[in-house]
């Protein structure tokens, strides 16, 4: 059964929660890219720190996550999807993920993201879904989920 979760609005009180996430989800993809740098990791988090578009996944009332969407023009920009190692493996990011198709499917949107090349799971996740490479960096792949065009009844509403 897939695990009951609820939203809700990324604050500043949320700084070490999402800093922590950060460590725990991308430190060893982190580490496999460019090396890990504890000092360098939290002047960069600080100086770039911003709740724009995150959303804090709660599950039983408590933080197990983040998920960070932003409109990028044409397109809904999946900026961040991140669990605690112990909320993963349950359905629950795939959930989260379908939750956003569904959204730029109504809207006539594509999905778009970004995974370091690094972190493998991720990047099954996302193909599992439908995503596939658009594109590449020497760390990253970008990658994109189109609209599924549905047939509509003409001359209806």
């Amino acid at each position: 059964m897939m695990t009951q979760y609820t939203l809700r609005p990324a604050t500043s009180e949320d700084y070490h929660f999402l800093y922590h996430l950060i460590e725990v989800c991308l430190k060893e993809y982190v580490a496999a890219t460019w090396g890990w740098d504890d000092d360098f990791q939290q002047r960069h988090f600080a100086q770039h720190f911003d709740v724009t578009g995150c959303q804090i996944i709660l599950v039983d009332g408590r933080p197990a996550g983040q998920r960070t969407v932003v409109e990028r023009g044409e397109e809904l920009f999946l900026a961040a999807i991140y669990l605690l190692p112990e909320y993963q493996n349950r359905g629950l990011g795939s959930a989260l993920i379908r939750e956003i198709i569904v959204q730029a499917e109504q809207s006539g949107r594509p999905v778009t993201l970004q995974v370091l090349k690094a972190n493998r799971p991720a990047r099954r996740l996302y193909e599992r879904l439908g995503f596939f490479i658009s594109g590449e960096t020497n760390t990253h792949y970008e990658m994109r989920r189109e609209v599924e065009v549905r047939a509509r009844a003409r001359g209806s509403g």
